[in-house]
């Protein structure tokens, strides 16, 4: 069939094989050629809503294989056109918002992470309601603390997620972003107390989500960062302790063993007792053996 004689219901029937294509494809050029097919039709018809998602969609697929900050730019842009065009559609903005969070991914640039973020917390106040949004608003301020180097500007991006996870308490994913700039802060605190408190948010959520394996594995990576600052032995120990804990309730977990083997590195730091160093390096040789 010649593409130029689609009506709109076979347009939309292509669009839709044409996104199930770039969903699979990992080829960027290939899914390139698949996004300009989808703008041909796109084209044909700009008053079409649905046509519009589907070429939306079909950018966002784009995005996640280009790693060029200019390529993800012009995707971005283009998603943010067909967004301008379409306002108040909430799955459109989810589009947009997607592409944005594949850019600040690639963005080594704080302002442009920042610029990127304020983009996206545009779109989460006009769909304020909408979760997945809100999400996407939560995984670009994780973006953006990554790269951060004041604990200030940390703790206030933390208190972002924060506000979000309080709307949306009962997303997992949600909480684990907090989860997620909670650690990357604690990781600039450099008083012990503040790291401790700061550990303690971290295991209110995993107290909520007690079942989830990632945000557990953030609670670890606090403990650590808190075991680190600790110079009493006995700090260290409890807190090696609640490690140990947590890793017994995920056993298979590789990434959760090594916060335990590393809390007890530093306990066996803090240890003057040749006897008690002997035992810390056993229990590390009881998890390498099963992690060998």
């Amino acid at each position: 069939m010649d593409e130029q004689k689609y009506n709109l219901k076979e347009s939309l029937t292509e669009l839709d094989k044409l996104f199930d294509l770039s969903t699979k494809e990992t080829d960027k050029t290939a899914c390139e050629a698949l996004a300009k097919k989808a703008k041909i039709i796109y084209e044909q018809y700009p008053e079409s809503e649905d046509i519009a998602l589907r070429y939306a969609m079909a950018l966002v697929n784009l995005s996640v294989e280009q790693v060029n900050v200019e390529e993800l730019l012009n995707t971005v842009n283009s998603v943010k056109e067909i967004f301008e065009r379409f306002k108040q559609s909430e799955d459109i903005a989810l589009q947009y918002a997607k592409t944005l969070v594949n850019l600040s991914v690639e963005q080594v640039n704080i302002e442009e992470r920042k610029n990127t973020t304020n983009l996206l917390k545009e779109i989460f106040e006009q769909f304020n309601q909408s979760e997945d949004i809100a999400l996407h608003y939560a995984m670009a301020l994780v973006n953006l603390s990554v790269e951060q180097l004041n604990v200030e500007e940390r703790k206030n991006t933390a208190n972002l997620v924060k506000e979000i996870f309080e709307q949306f308490q009962h997303s997992e994913d949600i909480a684990l972003r907090y989860t997620k700039t909670l650690v990357n802060l604690s990781a600039k605190q450099v008083n012990v107390e503040e790291r401790k408190n700061t550990a303690n948010l971290v295991k209110e959520i995993f107290e909520q989500f007690q079942h989830s394996e990632d945000i557990a594995l953030r609670y670890t990576k606090t403990l650590v960062n808190l075991s680190a600052k600790q110079v009493n032995v006995e700090e260290r120990k409890n807190t090696a302790n609640l490690v140990k804990e947590i890793f017994e309730q995920f056993q298979h977990s590789e990434d959760i063993a090594l916060r335990y083997t590393k809390t007890l590195v530093n306990l066996s730091a803090k240890q003057v007792n040749v006897e008690e160093r002997k035992n810390t390096a056993n229990l590390v040789k009881e998890i390498f053996e099963q992690f060998q």
